[in-house]
């Protein structure tokens, strides 16, 4: 029950803080998962939408322990696969006359892993047939893009107040395989009642997120230091004009945990923040050590800021030695290619490390009109610096015409490592492969004689002693054009063999041993 008491307590402070003339708070729903509840079994109240059967990483509960986290929470894992996963709260009744604004606060984890995946928090005000007011899209692009671990407070009046059958999904949609996991935890939501605007402005800045660092970003490669902030302000129309702004100062500092040096301290003066939500993406670059950990602190300073508390955020990160192996040279095809040929390039790990299960790549594709004719790939396991040569099953399905080739490797996540891909124009005529004509010859070995003929002919094969008698006549009319072989039974000695055609004639020597 801990975590109940203090997850209410915090939400109760802040709105005290920011909204002074509010007179009371109801909580209306809430929600901490520390009970005994399974995907078929949620609890009590809610639902779970899954794909049948149920799997081990569809919504469930699950003992997760961080920033603002404790106890169980809810969690959807990665799978390998297209499906779609709904958390769904009970019906919520904010019709209450009284209430000025409706709320809800959480704390929520969505840890991306690469390429885009629907990870939604939306709300529905007719009992969840539908649901078309998106509160939070977690899924912020890129790859390995993080949202959280941060506790949300969220103001839905705008769907939520005066109705009675509003309902809140967390919908997951897409490939499983492109984020890793999501946590939500300490789920409240609140009625506000009374109050009406201070006699004077508030202002509250929250650090809400950091987007960048990610969990792990790689070692010699610069990224933008970014966070989201959020601005909450009570003034009233007409003191500003349309569409005001705020300044606050944001800072982001970055220190080496090996030895507790601040490697990146940069400020951001004068930040102009409207009210709600702003992504502060204008640092300089940082670019990390490969194989270093770092701990980034973000910090916003606003004048008059109602709650200092909630001003900083902080993330630990890993610069992971990076990952590249490029192609450096192509060998096959030629850029004017005749006949059939093997794909073929040398490859190169450049980033100094071993990389284990590269996937090595190539595609052809038409110049006319850039369709895909021919593609395949292999694996290969990667020593530091190791330069490979990669040659590809034959290709035999291209007409006459012009095509280009491109190589590159993915890592064994799929991720692209390449820097650059390589490609050639080139063009492909597809000539006959005509057999070598046969040609007259003769030869012996011992009492075996070979002989060929150009074209049909009428032959004479004859066989002579060395005082020139004939000791065997092994052919003696019409032959076929091609190849052929005799033999005859020889006493040791040496003998001469004596080949004639109309056209051709030919004497060897043939020497038989006992």
């Amino acid at each position: 029950m801990s975590k109940k008491v203090i997850g209410i307590a915090a939400a109760l402070l802040l709105f005290a803080a920011l909204v002074p003339g509010l007179s009371a708070q109801t909580v209306l729903l809430e929600q901490n998962f520390n009970s005994a509840w399974t995907t078929t079994t949620p609890p009590t109240g809610w639902t779970i939408i899954y794909n049948d059967p149920a799997g081990t990483e569809d919504w469930h509960r699950y003992d997760y322990t961080n920033t603002g986290f404790s106890g169980g929470s809810a969690r959807l894992g990665w799978v390998s696969g297209t499906w779609t996963d709904r958390l769904i709260s009970p019906t919520i009744d904010c019709s209450n006359p009284d209430f000025s604004a409706i709320w809800v606060a959480l704390n929520v984890y969505y840890d991306d892993f690469s390429g885009a995946h629907t990870a939604q928090f939306r709300g529905s005000s007719d009992g969840g047939e539908t649901f078309p007011n998106v509160i939070t899209d977690y899924d912020l692009g890129g790859s390995a893009v993080n949202y959280g671990p941060v506790r949300d407070s969220i103001d839905i009046s705008s769907f939520a107040l005066g109705e009675d059958d509003v309902v809140l999904e967390f919908f997951s949609d897409g490939n499983a395989y492109n984020f890793d996991y999501w946590y939500v935890d300490n789920f409240v939501v609140y009625g506000i009642e009374g109050g009406g605007p201070p006699s004077e402005d508030t202002f509250d800045w929250q650090l809400s997120n950091i987007l960048r660092p990610a969990n792990e970003e790689e070692g010699g490669v610069g990224f933008k230091p970014t966070c989201k902030i959020y601005l909450y302000t009570n003034y009233v129309e007409p003191n500003y004009a349309a569409d005001p702004v705020w300044p606050a100062d944001v800072e982001c500092r970055i220190t080496d945990l090996e030895n507790m040096t601040v490697v990146y301290d940069k400020v951001l003066s004068d930040v102009p923040f409207p009210e709600g939500y702003t992504t502060v993406d204008a640092f300089p670059l940082f670019t990390p050590e490969g194989g270093k950990q770092y701990k980034a602190v973000f910090i916003v300073t606003g004048a008059d800021d109602a709650v200092p508390a909630n001003d900083n955020m902080e993330k630990k990160f890993i610069a992971i030695l990076g990952e590249e192996v490029t192609p450096t040279e192509i060998l096959a095809p030629l850029e004017n290619q005749q006949n059939k040929f093997s794909p073929s390039a040398k490859f190169l790990e450049k980033a100094g490390v071993d990389e284990a299960a590269v996937v090595l790549h190539y595609r052809v594709e038409n110049a006319a009109y850039m369709a895909v004719v021919s593609e395949d790939s292999v694996t290969h396991d990667f020593t530091a610096n190791e330069e490979y040569t990669a040659t590809f099953p034959e290709v035999n399905v291209l007409t006459d015409g012009g095509y280009t080739i491109t190589f590159w490797a993915t890592s064994a996540k799929g991720v692209p490592i390449s820097k650059p891909e390589k490609s050639l124009a080139f063009t492909y005529t597809g000539i006959e492969e005509k057999p070598e004509p046969v040609k007259y010859a003769l030869s012996a070995a011992g009492n075996a004689v070979s002989f060929s003929l150009a074209k049909s002919a009428n032959v004479s094969l004859k066989v002579y002693d060395a005082a020139g008698n004939v000791v065997a006549i092994l052919a003696s009319g019409s032959m076929d054009a091609g190849s052929h072989q005799a033999t005859w039974n020889a006493r040791p000695g040496v003998y001469f063999v004596k080949l004639a055609t109309p056209e051709y004639s030919s004497v060897c020597k043939a020497i038989v041993v006992r």
